[in-house]
């Protein structure tokens, strides 16, 4: 009764929480709803022009050099990783929704930067290295305003989201995002073909220009968030309070190893539990480190190398959303069968295998060595498919796992630092960016192909960096159902929390039970002496026998007591004794529901 009260009252509270208006849109938390919607009109102006447009446009301007390119993506990361983790430190301490206006008063500035540099560069193009400066600036404006939208905007997405639903969300917002990538090349290839299908300055400025259009509109979502919408009952019974122990905040706000010194857990890899994000951060990092080097000079390798026209290229990252949308469901539903980290790593391998591949062929095909094949347009152009074709697998399933990984981090970090947690993308995002340099000077010295060997290698790495999640990570996403447990039924039933009980000033979220009963309790409960370190003996003797022998001798008892599969570490919580003593206690932070765990009784309960 207690149980469903306490979901028809959450249940009211959500709903008052949704977005106000236009059906199906009314049945989500408004800042799902606003995430969304930043998304789809973000995405839409990213991929129009920072990707194939701004690498392109970059290199016809400055002389036909691969590293102009990697450069900007080098100031963008910067700016990104200077400002992240201050944005991400005040949102946990602040109110997320204004940090997120804040990045959207940049947004006009940066467009207006950005246009200028475009325009001015195509018409003066004698003034390249001054428009290229100008770039850089729009550029850092540009990373703080994805320092925000990734940081904060994203976390404040997570606390609004019920925990055991995380996978799904974020498939959603996935799918989303790859929507707005496959509508921004459909937009590049119809203005590319009404300007004739070249890769000319005036061609690409157009564009450019368009896809900052769509980031002009993006900015009135940034001021759309409510703090006051986010599911703040729900987000604390996240997986990272329930399965087992998590960091906790010291008291200088940094990250600090779990407490165990309130409890011991014999559940099997509960202590590692709060290694999870950072091995995802440093698996994260190898991967933006190694894909920096390429991803940004893939669309100029299929210009420059496989002899692809604007429209080409464009169809190619208008099929990439598409077969990325298709995996990332696909990876979600195996995932519920094998486990999320156990998928995570497999399309890893395959991915980063198919990338090896690929270089070969790229190196074969497309290298100093193969320039005499270029006079066969037929065989230039059947190569160019299958390494196309490569190429979209293998970035459909090198990017299929993010919903995955996400709902991973968002459920074993608490909410309190998961603003911090995501702003750390931003060393990911700034060593992409750094890389991307490093990548562009490689592709002038060395080829497209040495880059990608050198990408796959890294990645590699990674790889076996996330493997480490496959046994840490329960297969189970959903929180474990509460069921009774296998061991002596206990006699005495769980306590109705309400408010003002027994001098609770606070409802009690779940209840422990001490089984009693002279077999199990006998063994369970432990006396030690706290003056010469003995222990008393169990024998024969009752449970509460044992214990109220240790009150009066003025000793601390350790008691084992069955966890709950719906209770959360960390919460107060109320311990019956076998005696019924009712103590009002707080549950180990690395207790595990359904599990067992050892407590220190008070001197006097």
């Amino acid at each position: 009764m207690a149980a469903s009260s306490s979901e028809t009252l959450l249940s009211e509270a959500s709903s008052s929480k949704n977005f106000p208006c236009f059906p199906p849109l009314n049945r989500f938390n408004h800042n799902v709803v606003v995430t969304w919607l930043l998304v789809v009109v973000e995405g839409i102006g990213d991929n129009i022009w920072t990707g194939t447009v701004l690498a392109s446009y970059l290199y016809e301007l400055m002389g036909k050099s691969n590293a102009y390119a990697g450069y900007v993506e080098a100031a963008q990361g910067l700016s990104n990783l200077i400002v992240a983790l201050p944005v991400g430190w005040a949102a946990d301490r602040g109110s997320k929704a204004k940090i997120i206006a804040c990045g959207g008063v940049l947004v006009p500035l940066a467009v207006a930067a950005s246009s200028f540099a475009v325009i001015y560069g195509t018409s003066h193009i004698e003034e390249n290295i001054l428009c290229f400066w100008i770039f850089l600036g729009a550029m850092c404006m540009w990373g703080i305003v994805n320092a925000v939208s990734s940081g904060p905007a994203q976390a404040l997405y997570a606390d609004s989201v019920q925990t055991g639903e995380r996978s799904r969300y974020y498939t959603i917002l996935f799918s989303l995002y790859l929507l707005s990538s496959m509508l921004g090349p459909l937009v590049s290839i119809i203005m590319f073909v009404l300007h004739g299908n070249h890769w000319r300055l005036p061609d690409l400025r157009n564009i450019f220009l368009a896809g900052l259009g769509f980031e002009l509109v993006s900015m009135v979502f940034f001021f759309g968030y409510k703090d006051g919408c986010s599911l703040e009952i729900a987000s604390q019974h996240t997986a990272a309070d329930a399965p087992g122990s998590e960091p906790v905040e010291s008291d200088d706000g940094k990250l600090a190893q779990p407490k165990e010194a309130e409890g011991t857990t014999t559940s099997a890899g509960a202590t590692q539990i709060w290694m999870i994000p950072y091995i995802l951060f440093a698996s994260s990092l190898c991967f933006a480190l190694g894909s920096g080097m390429t991803v940004k000079f893939f669309p100029l390798f299929f210009k420059n190398s496989c002899h692809l026209s604007p429209v080409g290229v464009q169809s190619i990252y208008l099929a990439v959303p598409v077969l990325m949308a298709a995996m990332s469901g696909v990876g979600t539903k195996i995932s519920s069968r094998f486990g999320r980290a156990h998928t995570m790593v497999a399309v890893k391998v395959v991915g980063v295998s198919l990338l090896v591949g690929m270089a070969i062929l790229a190196d074969h095909w497309f290298g100093e060595s193969a320039l005499h094949d270029r006079d066969h347009s037929a065989v230039v152009t059947l190569k160019a498919f299958v390494v196309v074709a490569i190429y979209l697998l293998r970035t459909g399933l090198m990017n299929c796992s993010y919903p995955l990984e996400e709902s991973i981090l968002m459920d074993f970090v608490p909410p309190s630092t998961r603003a911090r947690w995501k702003a750390l993308d931003s060393i990911g995002t700034f060593g992409w960016c750094g890389s991307a340099a490093l990548g562009g000077y490689l592709a002038d010295q060395k080829g497209y192909a040495f880059t990608f060997f050198i990408t796959a290698g890294i990645q590699g790495i990674a790889t076996l960096l996330q493997a480490v999640l496959v046994f840490i990570v329960p297969r189970s996403e959903k929180p474990a159902p509460n069921v009774t447990s296998t061991h002596d039924e206990p006699t005495t039933q769980p306590l109705q929390a309400t408010r003002g009980h027994d001098r609770h000033d606070e409802p009690i979220l779940q209840p422990l039970q001490a089984n009693q009963g002279h077999g199990l309790m006998t063994r369970a409960v432990r006396v030690e002496d706290s003056l010469n370190g003995g222990a008393a003996s169990n024998g024969d003797a009752s449970a509460t026998d044992v214990v109220t022998e240790a009150i009066a001798a003025n000793r601390p008892q350790v008691m084992a007591v069955d966890v709950p599969a719906g209770a959360v570490p960390g919460q107060t919580v109320v311990v019956i004794l076998p005696d019924g003593t009712k103590l009002l206690m707080k549950l180990p932070r690395n207790a595990v529901p359904g599990g067992r765990v050892d407590i220190t009784l008070p001197l006097n309960p």
